[in-house]
């Protein structure tokens, strides 16, 4: 499911359960406006693992940021420990 928003859309409303394995598509014009997008991102969603990714050299040629946005169903904490065992099991012993 893709979905293309501006930032100025209610991105607040957007349930959790609508946006499991979505990709979230902002434009954002500022860099103002992309930090406070970011930390209420952090807060609505804050049990879930998300990736951010934000395309710098576009921003340059457009004047807006474009975000991709990813937000698993995978709590971070659960992440964290599958990151934390895997990398046991690479070190050398």
């Amino acid at each position: 499911m893709i979905k293309s928003h501006d930032i100025r859309s209610e991105f607040l409303y957007l349930p959790a359960d609508a946006v499991h394995h979505s990709l979230i598509k902002w434009r954002v014009k500022t860099y103002s406006i992309l930090c406070r997008f970011l930390l209420t991102l952090i807060q609505v969603f804050s049990d879930y693992f998300i990736v951010v990714e934000i395309s710098y050299d576009k921003f340059i040629r457009n004047r807006m940021f474009p975000l991709r946005i990813k937000i698993d169903k995978y709590k971070e904490s659960k992440v964290r420990q599958e990151l934390y065992q895997a990398n046991q099991y690479e070190k050398p012993r």
